[in-house]
C-alpha cells in the first residue's frame, strides 16, 4: 500500500484499481441496441468507484427505459441512490421542451444505471429517458461499491 499524509494505519491506501468496462444498453421492455462504438473506464479507491462511459447508439429495436449494464462493481445495497452526470446528443423531438438536466442514476445493489431528466418549468417529473431519445451518450458517476 501507499501512505498518504502520514505513516499511521489510517493513512494507508491499500485498495486502488483502474480498469475498463463495456457499457451495454438494454431496454426495460424488450429489444436491443446497436453501436458504432462504446467504451468505459473506472477508478476504484477503497469502496468508492468513479465510472465513465461513452456510447454511440446507431440503432435500436423495441422501446422502453434505457438501462446501461456492465458497471464494474455493484452499488452497495444499503447506499442511497447515486446520481451522476449525463450528456446526450441527438435527442428525439419527443422530449418535452421543458426538459432541463439529464442525470445518470444507480439504485442500491444494482450493476446498471438509467437516466432521468428534470424539468425547467411546470411539467412534473422526473422523466425516464428512453433508448430512442439519443444517439451519443457520455456518463460520469461516482458510487459506493459492495
Amino acid at each position: 500500500g501507499v501512505y498518504i499524509g502520514g505513516t499511521g494505519a489510517s493513512n494507508k491506501l491499500e485498495d486502488y484499481e483502474e480498469g475498463t468496462w463495456t457499457p451495454d444498453l438494454k431496454l426495460s421492455n424488450s429489444g436491443s441496441a446497436t453501436y458504432s462504438s462504446r467504451a468505459g473506464r473506472y477508478t476504484r479507491i477503497g469502496n468508492l468507484v468513479t465510472a465513465h462511459c461513452v456510447i454511440f447508439n446507431t440503432g435500436h429495436v423495441g422501446n422502453g427505459i434505457a438501462y446501461i449494464h456492465g458497471l464494474p462493481y455493484a452499488q452497495k445495497s444499503s447506499s442511497p441512490d447515486s446520481i451522476g452526470s449525463a450528456q446526450m446528443n441527438g435527442h428525439s423531438t419527443s422530449h418535452s421542451s421543458d426538459v432541463g438536466a439529464i442525470n445518470s442514476i444507480i439504485q442500491g445493489g444494482e450493476t446498471k444505471m438509467h437516466m432521468r431528466a428534470t424539468f425547467n418549468g411546470t411539467t412534473s417529473g422526473p422523466m425516464y429517458v428512453q433508448l430512442q431519445n439519443f444517439t451519443y451518450l457520455r456518463i460520469s458517476i461516482t458510487y459506493t461499491s459492495q
